[in-house]
This record gives structure tokens, C-alpha cells and sequence, in this order.
């Protein structure tokens, strides 16, 4: 089974970069770019204190009290994780996810396994497992940089 790490403040205010790049095997500048995400989402006062793991060698992100996924979605997530890395890299972006508004070196696409739990058609559920849920709150102000792409993604996905 993969090595889960916790992430925390110290983490997010030192730098995950080495630790992703050497476990993925992600060039540096991608690697950057997953952990300036995580940094953004984590350390942006609208996180909360909620548990959440890293599984750093197939980017993934899990709430800490889910069970992990098996070695096969693992793979199958750290597949289509460096999938959307590569490209993301094609079109010049940093983020598929995000699309051609992002840098290259700005942010970057990470999988997440909530594992599970009642979220089926549940976006606030989604954001309170990953400690997210502050999000939420002004989700409609277009002014924000994370808020509001999160809050357009959580909607399309309840089509």
C-alpha cells in the first residue's frame, strides 16, 4: 500500500514540491504547480482544521478518515491524474481542470478519493470531507480566485 501523509500547516508553508517529484515522478514544475494547489486550497482561511491525506506517489487527496483506495484505483486515479497533467502541458495550462486561464506553473490537477459516504448529489458533503466546506459560503462572489471556479465545478457536476 502507498504511503499517506497528513497534511498540515507545516506542510503547506514548507514545500511539498520534493516530496511530490520524487514520489510521482513529476517533473518539478508540475509537481510545483500540485502543491501550490494544495497550498491555495489549504492554507486560504477557508479550510478547515479537517484531517486530510496525501497519497503523494499517485496524487491523491483523501479525508483522512476514509478507508484508502485499493492498489488498482490508485493507479487508475494516478493514471488519469498524469493524464491531465500532460495535457494540460499540450495546451500550455497549467491545470486541466482549470483550463488555458491557468499558467503552466500556477496550478495543478490532483485526484481525489473521498471514499464512502453519502455524496451522491451532495456538494456540501464533498467540501466537508476534504475540509473545504468554507467555500461554500461566498461561493457566488465571481471576485474571488478559488471560490468561484470550485462552486461552478460542484455545480456541473449535479447535472
Amino acid at each position: 500500500m502507498s504511503t499517506m501523509l497528513r497534511i498540515d500547516n507545516a506542510q503547506l508553508n514548507g514545500n511539498l514540491q520534493p516530496t511530490l517529484s520524487s514520489a510521482s515522478g513529476l517533473p518539478d514544475v508540475s509537481a510545483a504547480s500540485v502543491a501550490n494547489t494544495l497550498s491555495k486550497l489549504y492554507s486560504s482561511g477557508a479550510a478547515s482544521n479537517a484531517a486530510v491525506s496525501l497519497i503523494p506517489s499517485h496524487l491523491i487527496i483523501t479525508p483522512a478518515t476514509a478507508s484508502p483506495p485499493s492498489a488498482q484505483v490508485q493507479d487508475r486515479l494516478r493514471d488519469l491524474t498524469l493524464t491531465a497533467h500532460e495535457a494540460a502541458n499540450e495546451l500550455c495550462c497549467g491545470s486541466l481542470l482549470a483550463g488555458q486561464g491557468s499558467e503552466t506553473d500556477e496550478y495543478g490537477d490532483i485526484a481525489i478519493w473521498l471514499g464512502e459516504g453519502p455524496y451522491a448529489d451532495n456538494a456540501l458533503g464533498v467540501l466537508s470531507a476534504l475540509g473545504l466546506e468554507g467555500f461554500i459560503d461566498r461561493a457566488d462572489d465571481p471576485a474571488t480566485t478559488v471560490r468561484a471556479p470550485i462552486w461552478q465545478l460542484l455545480l456541473s457536476l449535479r447535472r
